[in-house]
């Protein structure tokens, strides 16, 4: 297992001497409006990670809206409209998934009103925001740290499983980039290719979020397992995309809980404060 803590910790160590410099209680605002429960856990923890590093953050779950009915949409946009212009916010996390009662119009506007906005610091309108969404960093910080070239990924074949546009298009561009040969899959790729495509790959990331989707006895020992998913198991406790069964299977690996999960709330709080200037 590939120890994403301590990364984890020494990012929060560095975000606390960051804020020490000169921080202005620029507050961080949470919008989790479903009751998803991946959505809820990952808020509650952003919470806590913004306790540890001293950054003030209001969090808007979906108790606290009281639309009047058949407004539901125009109000949560306008709700998005007038943070961006406050100034003493400094940053906004839109957690997905998005209420059922915005459409896919309200999306785009949403983008609109966060398109190349600072405060934008989840990259809910990537590609057009200033940063990289974190997550992504974090799963290409973790398999270039496992590659013996470092950034440079020539020769490795990647398999991507999952291609949302913030999370898996992004993280198979910048694979690319870095010279790596990717396979991308997604739920219309047959069930017989996708398993040729993962025991074929040196390393297999997935970013579905569907519990167990990646079944154990499809994966080598050699190779290396990046487990973006996190969703409710059978057992009602957190799970990733991989059955746990691999930890047995392999060396390098990140888990769920306790993975990139992790390292990518660190990235998420370092976006936040080069938000805001430190």
């Amino acid at each position: 297992m590939f120890d994403c803590k301590t990364i984890y910790e020494k990012k929060i160590d560095s975000l606390k001497q960051r804020l020490a410099q000169g921080y202005n209680n620029e507050v961080l605002v949470i919008i989790n409006a479903t009751d998803n429960y991946g959505a809820k856990v990952y808020t509650h923890q952003i919470e806590k990670d913004c306790e540890k590093v001293g950054i003030i953050h209001k969090t808007f779950s979906s108790e606290l809206f009281n639309f009047i009915e058949g407004k539901e949409e125009s109000e949560f946009i306008s709700i998005i409209e007038n943070l961006v212009k406050m100034d003493n916010v400094g940053g906004i996390i839109l957690q997905n998934p998005l209420p059922t009662y915005i459409t896919n119009e309200g999306k785009e506007k949403i983008k609109q009103i966060l398109n190349w906005s600072k405060k934008d610091i989840d990259c809910f309108s990537f590609p057009n925001c200033n940063y990289l969404p974190a997550t992504v960093w974090s799963a290409l910080n973790f398999i270039s740290l496992n590659n013996e070239n470092g950034r440079d990924l020539s020769g490795q074949v990647v398999c991507v499983i999952g291609r949302s546009k913030n999370l898996g298009l992004p993280l198979t561009q910048k694979l690319i980039e870095r010279g790596a040969t990717v396979v991308s899959c997604n739920s219309k790729t047959p069930l017989s290719i996708m398993k040729e495509f993962i025991r074929t790959s040196d390393v297999v990331v997935s970013v579905v979020g569907k519990a167990g989707l990646i079944k154990a006895d499809w994966i080598s020992n050699w190779q290396v397992c990046v487990d973006v998913g996190i969703s409710q198991g059978p057992d009602g406790k957190l799970s990733g995309d991989f059955e746990k069964e691999i930890y047995d299977r392999v060396a390098v690996y990140t888990p769920v809980p306790g993975g990139i999960g992790l390292t990518t709330r660190a990235e998420l709080l370092e976006n936040f404060v080069n938000a805001i200037g430190l």
